[in-house]
């Protein structure tokens, strides 16, 4: 009886491994994943706060944040809710949409009241105490389910036997999912300064099913009294859920898309047709200036990819005259086309506002690139470069 529970088990997650598949381009769909709900609230606060409440504003925040800013890449809530969905169908959407990244999002509780702080989780065996009890607990959610027995073929959250099945598998996207995972957390720390608490491995149910880089994200223990705090405030949840969206924004870029602000105001531009956006860009364009020299152009570098976007992509936001051009390996995006170093800085200042903090100045000349020093030098002798 116990082999045939075992290799049923081996079965029950081994098949949506064999059919899976990776992130092998552009990020196209994203499932967040709110944690318990309905019937389960999760952890309880010491002021009374649920979980499944807490994780459900932040989750939502954060799906909001990924569409307005990349409107290209579907956002898939296993809830939108005060609802109750079973963990394997937690997986099941994920898969079922292809997803090419999901985001478990939790929050903790501790018998001790001073453990604060954020940690994300892959899937995987470490056998750290800890780090199996916070898999226990979390799994623990399907013994709510009504028919838990059948739906999981026998296995029991909190018997070490039904464990072993996870030392037998390896997870296929471990490498990327560890890489989001401390993503996530250098945002939680340099960004938001919160206890870094790591990326750790742990046997969790949900991450194990599903067949794309996945992470269990726990935002903070309710059990700290501050931290509850924080976390119930909007100015927390807003941070929380800004820093989860870097992460993703980061895995977006990697994967071949375009980078996208994080800035609430820009967040809040609905398309690059709109006519507030276009206003606003017009207010800061330059006036036109005299060229010095016809064969010198000064342009904006804001942006770099793998994969071809046209000009008037929503993720340029109304930029003024955006171009392509191939640069090795990558396509690089460039905005403005001045004649003077001085006329160019306002476009600067227009492409940063609109959240492209790493934006430089370029130059050309005669339709090559040169050093910005050789621009200005032949910009001032209005001379012909040597």
């Amino acid at each position: 009886m116990k082999y045939r529970f075992f290799a049923c088990l081996f079965a029950f997650f081994l098949m949506p491994l064999l059919s899976g598949w990776t992130v092998a381009g552009p990020i196209r769909t994203i499932v967040i994943d709110p944690g318990h709900g309905g019937h389960d609230p999760g952890a309880v606060g010491l002021s009374g706060s649920h979980e499944s409440k807490v994780v459900l504003d932040v989750a939502l925040r954060l799906g909001k944040l990924i569409q307005k800013q990349h409107p290209e890449v579907k956002v898939i809530y296993t809830r939108s809710t005060d609802v109750f969905i079973e963990l394997y169908k937690r997986a099941e959407i994920a898969n079922k949409n292809k997803a090419d990244l999901f985001i478990s999002i939790h929050c903790n509780t501790a018998a001790n009241a001073t453990a604060h702080g954020a940690e994300t989780f892959v899937m995987g065996m470490d056998k750290t105490n800890a780090n199996m009890a916070v898999a226990q607990k979390e799994n623990a959610a399907i013994l709510k389910e009504t028919d838990y027995e059948n739906n999981y073929e026998g296995f029991d959250p909190y018997s070490p036997e039904s464990y072993i099945i996870f030392s037998l598998l390896q997870n296929a996207h471990l490498t990327q999912s560890t890489h989001f995972a401390s993503s996530v957390q250098k945002c939680f720390t340099n960004d938001l300064h919160r206890n870094d608490r790591g990326v750790k491995q742990a046997p969790f149910l949900v991450l194990w099913r599903t067949t794309m880089p996945s992470v269990l994200i726990e935002l903070g223990f309710l059990s700290h009294k501050e931290e509850e705090a924080y976390l119930l405030s909007e100015k927390g949840k807003n941070e929380m859920s800004r820093s989860i969206y870097k992460a993703v924004n980061q895995m977006i870029v990697e994967n071949g898309g375009l980078s996208a602000p994080v800035d609430g105001k820009v967040a809040a531009e609905k398309n690059p047709a709109d006519t507030s956006v276009v206003a606003d860009s017009a207010a800061v364009q330059p006036k036109p200036v005299t060229a010095v020299n016809p064969d010198l152009v000064y342009k904006i570098q804001f942006a770099a990819s793998s994969v071809q976007k046209p000009a008037d992509d929503y993720a340029f936001r109304g930029l003024p005259k955006v171009q392509c051009r191939p640069s090795g390996s990558v396509f690089v995006y460039t905005a403005g086309e001045e004649p003077t170093y001085e006329s160019v800085l306002p476009v600067l200042e227009l492409v940063r506002e609109k959240g492209y903090k790493d934006a430089f100045v370029i130059a050309f000349y005669k339709g090559e690139r040169i050093r910005l020093d050789q621009a200005k030098k032949l910009e001032k002798s209005s001379g012909i470069l040597k």
